[in-house]
């Protein structure tokens, strides 16, 4: 009378939302254990001794060792609530009586207080509850699959453990898991079982549910069963977007304003749209991966921050991702590891990666020198830009070569980022824990680095004044101010006053901030250069280029050593040995070739922005009544600085103070280096995890720059205009480096740098002199205190506080 088969055709109100489904599912042919199901009738009757035989007679005909008895309430497993795990299920034997008992088990838990809890949070009541018997199956695996992953879009989880389902419901063990493209049925590892029928039924179900579904299921030798259904209640899939400063940060380190802003949005949407063709991705994943290229960084509290979700899902698809995801960390120092999941390539595709790498490799130089080319033409235009079209036409000039032209520069970048990658590689297999180490002392000392010339240079000017009595008198007594005033008003330091302002001309705008617009460099105050000087003249003794040629040597018998423990390893393989050793001496010179070209391409950007800073300091001119101040203009963004110019505003009215206002409001917001966001949310600093790495404890850690160990004294600085406060053997700690550093290094025994990575000017430039120095060390510039007694062991990246 209440007993049904789940061949039959049921009715939702009396069966309940699970034996409605399988009821579905078994007439339509997918493999779902037999079974019955106990309607709601018996449930508010509380009886079985009518339904009994009726019971007895339907499982005859099955006739298994072992059922599964489970709840089907009416109204669970709806789309606006799940009531997953609420209501009971049990494993019991075939035995009539065993089973009885835990049909009224069944009815029990539908009074249970969590699912009245639920019922009242729900705002949703149940209307009863069928009860389903069904054959047990002692599965081998058994787990559930998601058709919409909480993790990754387009995806399917699947989670499983061996035997049966409870452990996984318990949460006795932890289960194992992976993923499905549903666009190319691949998934992420290798599982135990066979899987196609499984991913094919679950998009089936999705289908028929018209949404998403979780689908529970076991396998029994190599076997599908499906034993539920049910849609997904909330939302599967909720985008993260992981965002992190690192690198950015070392060339945007204060607030930016809306015109910088503007600039380097643009200007990473088409660096990253150039560099995934690089990284030969298909035409037609990069027409689909628009959003990501849109969105390679972002605004936080006015400082910029990378979007790392998008940039590891554009470089996913690309052949080696796996390789250049590491290598683009490594390059930037994010610490924090992939963000997204390989796409499975093509040996052919990987094939092509590699020609057409070598092809664009011997280019190199050529791509580099074009863009220095186009710098340098664009300096001397910008010299004789005064009036309203030459102004516009530089601007657009400089947007064209910023935006459009960055191909050539992109490429020094990419082969800095790719061969220290490898070289790596290189050196995990020889050296292990020690590879670092030889791979920052392979790189180390790269001859003519133009990241080396200004230190070079300004050693030499300190030389000079040293040798001249009375200019060293000046330095000597006076402060950087009357020293500048000096040298320009007596005609006997005219020589001397040449050197210092052509280095001024040549080098001035190599200063912390280069790329801000807004910061001051030793150009806009050459007594900040005369202050550089002078601790020169009191501390620094020994010429730079003498220390470099000396660890260049070291350089070199490292190179020498590695050779040799390449052939040591397998001396009976001479001549796989000998093809490894050619391998590995072009790998070297190849990351030494891409290092040296960013270094020239880094310098050339400098002077671009530079550049730029002049025409916007005439623009202003321009409109003098709209922008009283000489950074007003910042405050619009580069497309409408175009329209001003035009004469073509939609709206030619706005106000620059409502604009320098929020932008002060915005920037007192202070956002963690690294921190994670759902997708169009805007979350206030405080609502957001503060990671407290290195906050406790005597020993900081970080990535080695350069190896090495030193102790001395800690001089925290935030801006090289800082640098006088250096007395020679200080360790420097900072946030962040950048080219504008460079010439306090001779003062410096050591580097401690909070945010950057292994291709970060700090890093460089500290090879290039053999200073121990550790890069992004999280908290570095708060747990160090200025003034106190550190030591740096660089060989492990960690910094020991013994003051």
């Amino acid at each position: 009378m209440g007993c049904y088969s789940l061949e039959d055709q049921l009715t939702l109100s009396e069966v309940g939302e699970k034996a409605f489904q399988l009821s579905k599912m078994t007439r339509n042919g997918l493999p779902i254990p037999k079974g019955i199901v106990v309607g709601k009738t018996d449930f508010f009757a509380k009886d079985t001794s009518i339904v009994k035989v009726e019971i007895e007679s339907y499982l005859s005909s099955i006739s298994a060792k072992g059922y599964m008895v489970r709840s089907s309430a009416i109204g669970e497993d709806g789309e606006d609530a799940s009531f997953a795990g609420q209501l009971d299920s049990f494993c019991v034997t075939s035995d009539i009586e065993d089973i009885v008992k835990h049909i009224h088990k069944c009815w029990d838990s539908y009074y249970a207080d969590r699912v009245l809890a639920y019922q009242k949070s729900k705002g949703k009541k149940l209307a009863g509850m069928g009860v389903i018997i069904q054959e047990l199956v002692n599965p081998d695996y058994a787990g559930v699959l998601f058709t919409e992953s909480h993790v990754k879009e387009d995806t399917i989880l699947v989670e499983y453990v061996e035997g049966h389902a409870e452990k996984l419901v318990s949460g006795s063990v932890n289960p194992e898991s992976f993923s499905v493209s549903k666009k190319t049925k691949k998934t992420t590892s290798k599982v135990p079982f066979l899987m196609d029928e499984l991913i094919q039924l679950s998009l089936k179900l999705e289908r028929d549910f018209k949404g998403a579904v979780d689908i529970e299921w076991v396998i029994k030798k190599n076997k599908l069963w499906l034993v539920q259904c049910r849609p997904i209640t909330v939302k599967g899939f909720m985008p993260k977007v992981y965002w992190s400063n690192t690198n950015v940060n070392e060339n945007y380190p204060e607030a930016i304003t809306p015109l910088l802003y503007s600039i380097a949005r643009e200007s990473y949407y088409h660096y990253f749209k150039n560099l995934s063709k690089l990284l030969q991705i298909r035409e037609r994943d990069i027409q689909e991966s628009e959003r990501d290229f849109s969105n390679i960084i972002g605004v936080w509290g006015a400082k910029m921050y990378y979007n790392m979700s998008s940039i590891h899902r554009i470089i996913s698809k690309s052949p080696f991702s796996k390789v250049l995801v590491k290598s683009f960390n490594n390059f930037v120092g994010y610490q924090d590891g992939e963000r997204e999941t390989a796409v499975p390539v093509s040996n052919k595709s990987k094939i092509t990666f590699i020609r057409q790498i070598m092809r664009l490799n011997r280019n190199l130089s050529f791509h580099v020198e074009s863009f220095e080319s186009r710098v340098d033409l664009y300096k001397k235009e910008v010299a004789s830009s005064f009036n309203h079209a030459s102004l516009q036409k530089s601007f657009h000039d400089f947007v064209e070569i910023r935006m459009h032209s960055w191909y050539h520069a992109s490429l020094a970048d990419f082969f800095a980022m790719i061969y220290h990658g490898v070289l790596g590689t290189f050196c995990d297999a020889y050296y292990g824990k020690s590879s670092e180490k030889i791979r920052n002392e392979l790189i180390q000392a790269i001859p003519n680095l133009v990241s080396s010339k200004p230190v070079q240079e300004t050693w030499l000017i300190a030389d000079s004044i040293q040798k001249d009595k009375e200019a060293l008198r000046l330095f000597e007594t006076e402060n950087s101010r009357k020293v500048w005033e000096g040298l320009k008003s007596n005609s006997s330091f005219s020589v001397l006053y040449q050197q210092i302002a052509k280095y001024i001309k040549d080098w001035g705008y190599r200063c912390s901030g280069e790329l801000m617009l807004t910061e001051t460099n030793y150009i806009d105050a050459p007594e900040k250069y005369i202050q550089l000087l002078q601790g020169y003249i009191k501390q620094v003794h020994q010429d730079p280029s003498e220390l470099i040629y000396k660890k260049h040597q070291e350089s070199l018998q490292t190179f020498q050593d590695f050779k040799k423990k390449i052939y040591s390893k397998n001396p009976f393989l001479f001549p796989l040995n000998w093809i490894k050793v050619r391998a590995f001496s072009f790998v070297v010179k190849q990351a030494k070739k891409g290092i040296s070209s960013r270094e020239r391409v880094r310098l050339k950007q400098a002077l671009l922005y530079n550049e730029l800073k002049t025409v916007l300091k005439r623009i202003s001119k321009l409109y003098p009544e709209r922008f009283p101040e000489k950074e007003d203009l910042y405050f619009l963004k580069y497309g409408e600085i175009q329209e001003l110019l035009s004469a073509s505003e939609m709206f030619p009215e706005f106000s620059i103070q409502e604009k320098k206002a929020q932008f002060i409001k915005t920037s007192q917001s202070v956002y963690p280096d690294d921190f994670e966001t759902q997708l169009g949310k805007y979350p206030h600093p405080s609502d957001l995890p503060v990671k407290n790495k290195n906050m406790e404890g005597k020993v900081l850690c970080g990535l080695t720059a350069c190896g090495g160990s030193i102790k001395g004294r800690a001089r925290v600085l935030s801006s090289v205009m800082e640098a006088h406060k250096l007395v020679e053997g200080d360790i420097l700690i900072t946030r962040q480096t950048d080219p504008g550093w460079a010439s306090v290094f001779p003062l410096i025994s050591g580097l401690v740098v909070e945010r950057g990575g292994m291709l970060s000017h700090g890093a460089i430039v500290s090879r290039e002199f053999g200073i121990p120095a550790v890069v992004g060390v999280p908290n570095a510039t708060v747990r160090i205190k200025d003034g106190s007694i550190i030591e740096i062991q660089a060989d492990t990246g960690e910094i020991i506080l013994n003051d």
